[in-house]
């Protein structure tokens, strides 16, 4: 299954070398690797991240490396190598503009720090310019991968070439006063890691400690899950069969026999993996500098000079120039891999074996994840993902709030308009049914009060009539008594006559 995906101009002799590497990968030959992608394209353009470390228990082989054991006096080999893998990317749209075109996750803020994008116009930051983030340790990255790499020789080659050249100005160590009582301490990050990696085991080796049943005891490097590594405890002299102790405990018998100069402290250890974290995160294969070392000159200088072999890249036009500690000016640290440390193309069996030894960051390859996880940035508490995530969920919720004020600025003028009479102003959806419910209801009103008028002044005519006939009554009694009160005195005097 072939890890390299080149998607630039490719000339016959090009495309020859990527087939034969295609075929190389599916017929499961991990032989050297020879390819010039790392030359063929812009170093600007590349970018790799650390995987951490895996423990072969079949280190033979004609394609493979065999690692001396000095604790074997019969000249046998020790067929135990352990070994570093890491992933190389592309950046297809890359527009020539060196580290200008990127910004960088902090893992010391867990913030993606954009001080490196520069403007691309005259001088002026134009909105469009292209400020994108170096994302390759991230899954859904669009960074596409060249392929997957291990150093056979372990650790050796491989922290030389990174500290001395990257490393150096990743860590600061081109900002410190080069003076010898600073060189001797080691107190800065990068004098740290070469003095530790100078002394770093590099096979297995004996201990003057025996354990409780009074077997000899042996360290070598131990891969750890998520990259990280330590110093691991073995009763077999390849170092593949743990011991009950860990490192720690040999450190307390060491320091009751005071015999621990040459071994690392747990704090030690810590740090170490603490930098080297750094490196899980995407870094550019051309090295760089987060501070403007140099004043801008303002035009892109040539930045591929690998033709001599010596990796070394052009000046940035902005300034941020890494002077390494080996002299180069902005070194391409994937080229010194290639050139300088016994690298070869990881296999699919590779990448199985690490899976299941728990101890790589995950990597995809062919739509397949290998591994067991990304990188957590540890001071932040924060997956870059998850970060992004949460920032776009922000930008979403913002723009909705904002979409809202418009939609109710513009509701209040549509209304603020009827009221001045402008009846071709057009009502919203909303406002019809406001407005028709609003009619259908002044209408119920309407007929409601008029049948309530005509029952009261039915009432009114019946309470009249009702009225009129007793006044008729009444006016008819009165009558009545009148002509009665009229015919008694005629009665009367008819009387007194007779």
């Amino acid at each position: 299954m072939p890890l390299f995906h080149y998607t630039g101009p490719v000339t016959d002799n090009k495309k020859q070398t990527a087939h034969r590497r295609e075929r190389r990968l599916a017929g499961g030959n991990n032989g050297g690797y020879q390819g010039n992608v790392f030359s063929a394209l812009p170093a600007s353009s590349l970018s790799w991240r650390y995987l951490g470390m895996f423990i072969d228990n079949d280190c033979k082989g004609n394609d493979r490396r065999n690692l001396w054991n000095n604790n074997n006096n019969n000249n046998n080999y020790n067929n135990a190598c352990r070994k570093v893998l890491w992933a190389a990317y592309y950046d297809p749209e890359y527009e020539g503009e060196g580290i200008a075109e990127y910004s960088f996750f902090d893992r010391s803020t867990g913030e993606w720090d954009t001080s490196t994008c520069q403007p691309q116009t005259n001088g002026l930051y134009w909105p469009g310019t292209r400020c994108r983030r170096l994302d390759c340790h991230e899954d859904g990255t669009e960074l596409e991968l060249v392929g997957v790499f291990k150093e056979t020789d372990g650790l050796s080659d491989f922290t030389e070439q990174l500290f001395k050249h990257q490393g150096y100005c990743l860590w600061d160590g081109d900002k410190e006063q080069d003076d010898d009582d600073w060189k001797k301490s080691g107190s800065t990050d990068y004098e740290f890691m070469k003095k530790l990696s100078e002394k770093w085991v590099d096979e297995c080796k004996q201990l003057d400690t025996v354990d409780a049943r009074g077997r000899t005891l042996y360290y070598d490097t131990k891969p750890l899950p998520g990259g990280d590594m330590t110093y691991g405890v073995y009763t077999d002299s390849i170092c593949t069969v743990e011991s009950k102790l860990s490192w720690s405990n040999i450190l307390s018998s060491s320091y009751d026999n005071q015999n621990n100069n040459e071994m690392p402290s747990m704090e030690s250890l810590e740090r170490w993996n603490e930098l080297l974290s750094d490196f899980k995160i995407c870094q550019p294969c051309r090295a760089y500098n987060r501070i403007q070392t140099s004043d801008p000159v303002g035009e892109y200088d040539a930045e591929d000079n690998e033709g001599g072999n010596d990796g070394e890249g052009g000046k940035d036009p902005w300034g941020y120039n890494c002077y390494d500690d080996a002299g180069y000016q902005n070194c391409n640290q994937c080229y010194k891999f290639r050139t300088k440390t016994n690298m070869e193309l990881a296999s699919i069996e590779d990448l199985k074996l690490a899976t299941k030894q728990g101890t790589i960051l995950g990597v995809e390859v062919d739509g397949i994840t290998y591994g067991n996880s990304r990188y957590v940035a540890r001071q932040s508490g924060d997956h870059p993902v998850r970060r992004t995530f949460f920032v776009f969920l922000k930008t979403a919720a913002f723009v909705m709030v904002i979409a809202l004020c418009v939609k109710c600025y513009i509701a209040r003028e549509l209304r603020q308009k009827r009221r001045k009479g402008e009846s071709n102003v057009p009502l919203s959806t909303r406002e019809r049914d406001v407005h028709r419910k609003s009619k259908k209801k002044k209408k119920q009103v309407r007929a409601t009060g008029n049948r309530n008028l005509e029952e009261s002044m039915l009432d009114h005519g019946k309470q009249d009539a009702s009225s009129k006939r007793g006044r008729s009554k009444s006016r008819s009694r009165s009558k009545s008594r009148s002509r009665s009160l009229l015919s008694l005195p005629l009665s009367s005097s008819m009387s007194s006559h007779n």
